[in-house]
């Protein structure tokens, strides 16, 4: 009789200041999930802050265990979003804003787009993990791909979909089937929100009479944001199938995505 064996990955979620964390075990036909922790850092300027984050970081025991698969997902800025036909990328390219030392690129592919995402993976915690070795060599993946990706896409429709992280708003737009923007903003207010997702609509050009929005991220019918969003876009509808998952919901996702 063979032994019976199980799967063991990690997936951790990365903003500025914070991570959180979650261990997914798969053990023949049942899977078994942790609950999700969070770690939140300090990172002022002080000169000791890789030692402060590195203390941190070890505290959590299940950080540093060994797993058969390791995903690392950033929120982060700068991101660009090039077609796959662009190839002439060089340290001269302002894209990459290489002049700045703080800021290290990553690639995705993106599935339902021809294009790359790039992203700046640069965060004292980030630094940390290429220390550890049962992380360095980890998957990384931002966030911007699980959105992408991820949505379901209507050829009919101009479909905006926005997704509200702490005070970070990420706005992702298909104009009927066609994929056309991707961006992170920061936000503190209700009205913040509202600006930056009318204003991404002028700015494209899409009639907010003629748009189908969909929030995800804690924004519920009760919220003066949808109060607000409603009374200019022909339809608001919150996603309910991931807001039911409720904060696991994105650990869910890098779990899945490749």
């Amino acid at each position: 009789m063979s032994e019976k064996t199980s799967t063991k990955t990690l997936a951790i979620f990365i903003t500025n200041d914070t991570l959180t964390y979650l261990t997914k075990t798969a053990y023949e036909d049942e899977v078994f999930y942790s609950e999700a922790l969070r770690v939140n850092l300090s990172l002022n300027n002080d000169a000791d802050i890789l030692t402060s984050v590195e203390k941190e970081i070890k505290a959590n025991l299940s950080l540093l265990l060994y797993y058969d698969s390791v995903k690392i997902c950033y929120l982060s800025t700068p991101i660009n979003i090039v077609p796959t036909n662009y190839n002439t990328f060089n340290n001269e390219n302002p894209l990459f804003l290489a002049q700045n030392k703080d800021i290290s690129y990553h690639k995705l592919a993106l599935k339902n787009v021809e294009a790359s995402l790039f992203f700046n993976s640069y965060t004292p915690i980030a630094q940390v993990f290429k220390e550890l070795p049962n992380l360095k060599n980890a998957h990384i993946l931002h966030i911007g791909k699980l959105l992408i990706d991820e949505v379901k896409i209507d050829s009919e429709k101009n479909q905006v979909f926005v997704r509200l992280i702490e005070q970070n708003l990420e706005i992702c737009i298909y104009k009927k089937g066609t994929f056309v923007f991707y961006n992170i903003f920061n936000v503190i207010t209700n009205e913040d929100v509202v600006y930056y997702i009318l204003n991404t609509l002028e700015q494209i050009k899409l009639d907010p009479t003629q748009t189908y929005l969909s929030l995800e991220g804690g924004i519920s019918t009760e919220d003066l944001t949808y109060e607000y969003l409603s009374k200019y876009i022909q339809s608001v509808k919150i996603n309910e199938e991931i807001e039911a998952l409720g904060p696991k919901y994105l650990l869910y996702k890098i779990f899945e995505c490749e």
